[in-house]
């Protein structure tokens, strides 16, 4: 190409005049020259490129005609077949044979607890100074026959109780809730006349104490598995002996849905499913929980499952040295100003109260 002198277009070699601007175009032998040259390039340019089209080309056809090969000719190398992964359940489904050997297996619950709860929440960090302060505050306001004030005195009566049990170390405490449970057991004959939140605590505290005939748990069971106050109900469960423990529990698990109340339940029944998601028992979650009463099923599940031991125990130890949460409204109402305290033991003694072996069959 010789490029015009006036304009600077582009014309083919021997062209006289700018097919732009129609000026003569004077060729000098130098651009002839270097015109021939840049036709050579371009030329040698597009062989290349052709060149490495028909090399890809070429390639592909050739990756295409292996696999081919590979597919219609060679057979497939048999897999092994593995036998199913045994996953171990975190909790037996029965009993170890050394079970009777272990301390809790052995003795009563309320024993046990006085020798051992003080170490073991202890270890995890819990301050149980301040859950004796706070049963001492329990034991304070019993009345002289017995019982606990509150609008409902056989539901207050029932959860100071059951406080007083979860955490049986003072000599106090525990004088007092074995001046409660003969009072608690005088009302049994009445109880189907009794609000579901008083029959519940109240069967709860004699069932936790091991004190209530089997005849009579049977005749009242139907009255903790009816869905109306079903997270007392499902905590009930909780303290039953395996072989007394209702197991139509329809209402209640109709009543509560999600995850940690799923795992609950389980719980309940001694097993857990194949698999569960740790995230709710993480301690972030713990700190958005709004009531004493979903901190303390929350406490219970998180010990049985195990799923975030660290969580636990740092959650456990924060809720033990801050004020206790706020409870329901019926529970605050029946129960007394000190519910707060006495749902907040039984959250914080949760290790103690139910160590995983009762939950089995005996």
């Amino acid at each position: 190409m010789i490029a015009c002198p006036a304009c600077g277009f582009s014309n083919p070699l021997g062209t006289r005049f700018c097919r732009s601007c129609g000026g003569k175009i004077e060729v000098k032998m130098a651009q002839v020259m270097g015109s021939i040259q840049d036709l050579k390039n371009q030329n040698r340019a597009d062989a290349i490129s052709k060149m490495g089209r028909s090399i890809f080309s070429l390639s592909v056809f050739g990756f295409i005609f292996v696999l081919i090969v590979r597919l219609m000719v060679i057979p497939a190398m048999p897999t092994a077949e593995m036998p199913p992964a045994q996953i171990p359940a975190l909790i037996p489904t029965e009993a170890p044979a050394s079970a009777t050997s272990l301390p809790f297996a052995a003795f009563k619950r309320l024993p046990w607890r006085r020798d051992n709860a003080s170490a073991l929440l202890g270890g995890l960090g819990i301050d149980t100074v301040q859950l004796t302060t706070w049963q001492k505050a329990i034991v304070a306001s019993q009345k002289p026959d017995g019982s606990f004030p509150g609008e409902d005195d056989l539901a207050a009566t029932g959860l100071m109780t059951l406080a007083l049990q979860a955490f049986p170390q003072d000599g106090t405490g525990t004088d007092a809730a074995a001046r409660a449970r003969p009072w608690l057991i005088a009302q049994m004959s009445d109880l189907s006349r009794k609000t579901p939140l008083a029959r519940t605590l109240a069967m709860a505290a004699l069932v936790d104490a091991e004190e209530l005939p089997i005849a009579t748990l049977n005749s009242f069971a139907m009255y903790l598995i009816d869905g109306r106050v079903p997270i007392w109900q499902s905590f009930a469960m909780t303290v039953f002996p395996a072989k007394t423990r209702p197991t139509d529990l329809i209402l209640l698990r109709k009543a509560l849905q999600g995850q940690i109340w799923s795992n609950l339940f389980e719980a309940i029944a001694g097993k857990f499913g194949p698999a569960f998601e740790a995230k709710p028992y993480f301690a972030e979650t713990a700190k958005m929980l709004p009531t004493g009463e979903a901190r303390m099923v929350w406490a219970f599940v998180s010990w049985q499952l195990a799923a975030a031991p660290k969580d636990l125990a740092e959650t456990m130890a924060a809720w033990s040295r801050n004020p206790p949460a706020p409870v329901d409204a019926e529970t605050m109402t029946k129960c007394g100003a000190l519910a707060p305290s006495a749902v907040a033991i039984l959250t914080i003694a949760a290790p103690a109260r139910v160590p995983p072996l009762w939950l089995q069959p005996r």
